[in-house]
């Protein structure tokens, strides 16, 4: 009789259990430690626009620039646990949506409208624009440049992905320049 009771108490408890804790171990997020461990943090993306002149020495980001105000240098850092392979695209867009990027090229790195990858199938954690493109693009914008905000954007894609896909995006992250005269 003993035994029986016994038995019927831990039906009921583990029951419970499947009734009550793991709807409210879901619910909190508890998840067992070997599932946390697999996970990896979201990549960090940093961007940085600097006065040209002076983007040795100081390296005090720059919101507002103007359109005499000489070349501006454009740098992007990305750190991220995992290393699967990402295409790299880093560049601007212009108002009126026009989109900019730079790509590597021989002396320079090449700056052209629409999307076009700085770095392709990237497997290393840590990935730098100037790494990819061989060097810190920079920019002088010319008279005549449309005035307003510009979004200087740096993506890790899915290799071999569609970049204007955002389901395709590992990460991504923009920082505004506002073009003054």
């Amino acid at each position: 009789m003993k035994s029986t009771l016994i038995l019927c108490v831990r039906r009921v408890l583990v029951g419970l259990a499947k009734v009550v804790l793991l709807p409210t171990v879901l619910a909190l997020g508890v998840v067992p430690a070997s599932a946390v461990a697999a996970t990896a943090a979201p990549p960090t993306i940093k961007i940085l626009v600097l006065d040209a002149a002076t983007a040795g020495l100081l390296s005090t980001p720059v919101f507002t620039w103007r359109i005499d105000g000489g070349a501006v240098q454009f740098e992007a850092t990305a750190s991220r646990d995992l290393s699967n392979p990402v295409d790299v695209y880093f560049g601007v867009v212009a108002p009126g949506e026009r989109v900019f990027s730079w790509s590597p090229a021989v002396g320079a790195p090449n700056l052209r409208e629409g999307l076009f990858p700085a770095g392709q199938a990237i497997t290393a954690t840590q990935i730098s624009s100037t790494g990819l493109l061989g060097s810190g693009p920079q920019y002088t914008f010319p008279a005549g440049s449309p005035l307003g905000i510009y979004s200087v954007f740096f993506l890790l894609v899915y290799a071999g992905n569609d970049p204007r896909d955002p389901r395709q995006w590992v990460a991504a992250n923009m920082s505004p320049l506002v073009i003054t005269n």
